[in-house]
């Protein structure tokens, strides 16, 4: 069975020193900021992303939660990591693309997410190109 995701207090620390790490560029962790889709406020939460063949990737290994709503709303957003800021446009990804990048996260991050995945033990791609549409993915263009 699925462990569906809860934003509880655990989770909220650990956010929170995933930011001070970022802040200090540190860890895997990036500060990703979306345009509230219906506040229109900015909005802030860390995400780890994936790189591919140097194309940059966030994966919601938690599903549609509310920075891929807000992606999906406006596929504009800004990343921040130390003094690095870089604002991105996220173009949301399916098929083959998806389930390349989705098995890349997964990989590295199986100790924090596998509990939230429907896979097999021993994943193959096409595994995760099945499954790709439960978890969003989002290729990040950097403006030129």
């Amino acid at each position: 069975m699925v462990k569906k995701y809860e934003f509880t207090a655990r989770r909220r620390l650990i956010n929170r020193f995933a930011a001070i790490m970022a802040k200090a560029d540190r860890g895997p962790a990036w500060r990703l900021t979306t345009k509230g889709r219906k506040s229109g406020e900015r909005r802030h939460t860390m995400v780890t992303p994936v790189t591919i063949d140097e194309t940059d990737y966030l994966v919601a290994p938690y599903g549609a939660v509310n920075w891929v709503l807000n992606l999906r709303a406006s596929d504009r957003a800004t990343l921040v990591r130390g003094r690095a800021t870089s604002r991105v446009k996220a173009v949301e990804v399916h098929g083959e693309e998806a389930g390349r990048a989705l098995a890349r996260y997964y990989h590295e991050n199986e100790k924090y997410v596998a509990e939230f995945f429907d896979l097999a033990q021993h994943p193959t791609i096409i595994d995760f190109t099945r499954v790709v549409e439960r978890y969003p993915v989002f290729r990040v263009e950097h403006p030129m």
